[in-house]
């Protein structure tokens, strides 16, 4: 090349007027001059520091970078090309449902209950019918499919819903109101009443029993010109395993002094003849089975006809049960004992006066 001074070479930002240039092999780039034809050949190098590669939150510079095959992803390199594949689901992936888990590569949702599963790309979906025939209902000793149940308000039984709730209530049941009850109280017969014997009553009550007055039917039978008094007295016993235990009594007596006069109402003071009488009681008893107790006694010459039953004489006992049982009998006793037990032999429930039980009514408030 000849010397001049109107070449101006440039470089990046610099501009020179050179009479020579030089091409300087550098960054793995090679120069050459065949003829008058530069030529250039670049290399790779076999260690490049500046290329930055990124993954997730870390980045670093790299002289080469590995694809490394895990999590069911394989790399290959074709040529200047990198493939990937992925592999079937890991078998590692374990599956719940209910008490059962198993490691499974896939799963299926299967439509049934009136359940529907659907995949739309990668969403799926569920839907449930609206009107389910398969839910079995059965109560008492009927079974049906049913799509709806109700709960119906009955029987003092109400019903509610809160959220999936379901709530009831039982409202309180009122004892039926019971304003007299009579026990042999038919009044078919009389007979005359064995004094200071106690006579013993069998009670069972089918509900709720309050009183206040004790009524029992009586004939009084005496002399003219004699004073005299009787006294009927009543208790109630509650039983419990073979023992009848006192709970309450009432007692109500009547004296008179007579005259000569054979009227009703001049020989008793009023209260000769077929008469109610009656004894204040304060009785509170529930459901179950009781003893009544009845005693009468007289002080003069005053003979106390009873209503009541009048049954057959029990001649003696055959299979025990007039011993083992607590049923209508006598005792000789003068008062109310504080219990009596089923097998008391003074307890006699044979012979005459066994069935020969006064007639008792009670009457409530109201009644």
């Amino acid at each position: 090349m000849t010397a001049s001074a109107a070449l101006s070479v440039s470089a990046g930002t610099t501009s020179a007027n050179l009479t020579n240039l030089t091409f300087s092999n550098s960054n793995n780039v090679s120069f050459g001059l065949s003829g008058s034809v530069i030529t250039a050949t670049a290399t790779v190098a076999s260690s490049q520091g500046s290329i930055n590669f990124s993954a997730g939150t870390t980045s670093n510079n790299l002289s080469a970078v590995t694809f490394s095959n895990s999590n069911g992803v394989s790399f290959g390199l074709s040529g200047s090309t990198i493939t990937a594949s992925v592999s079937g689901m890991p078998t590692q992936v374990t599956f719940s449902a209910g008490t059962s888990s198993a490691a499974l590569s896939a799963i299926t949702f299967s439509n049934s209950n009136g359940v529907s599963f659907g995949l739309n790309g990668s969403t799926m979906t569920g839907s449930i019918a609206t009107s389910l025939t398969a839910i079995n209902v059965s109560a008492g000793t009927t079974s049906q499919n049913l799509s709806a149940v109700t709960f119906s308000n009955s029987n003092n039984v109400s019903f509610g819903l809160s959220g999936s709730i379901i709530t009831a209530s039982a409202a309180s049941m009122a004892a039926p109101t019971i304003t007299q009850f009579r026990q042999n109280a038919d009044f078919a017969t009389n007979f005359t009443a064995s004094l200071g014997t106690l006579s013993i009553q069998k009670v069972s009550l089918p509900t709720d029993v309050s009183a206040t007055k004790l009524v029992a039917l009586l004939n009084f039978i005496g002399s003219s010109n004699a004073s005299g008094a009787i006294t009927m007295s009543h208790a109630v016993y509650t039983i419990s395993s073979g023992t009848a235990s006192l709970a309450s009594s009432a007692t109500r007596a009547l004296s008179w002094t007579s005259g000569s006069a054979t009227t009703a109402t001049s020989v008793f003071g009023g209260i000769s003849g077929t008469r109610y009488m009656t004894a204040s009681v304060s009785y509170a008893m529930t459901p179950g089975d009781y003893l009544f107790g009845w005693l009468f006694s007289s002080a003069g010459t005053a003979t106390i006809g009873v209503f009541g039953d009048a049954g057959p004489t029990i001649v003696g006992t055959l299979d025990g049960a007039e011993t083992t049982d607590y049923l209508d009998g006598v005792s000789a006793t003068g008062a109310f004992p504080a219990s009596i037990a089923v097998t008391d032999t003074n307890y006699v429930r044979t012979g005459v006066p066994a069935l020969r039980q006064p007639g008792i009514i009670l009457i409530g408030t109201g009644g």
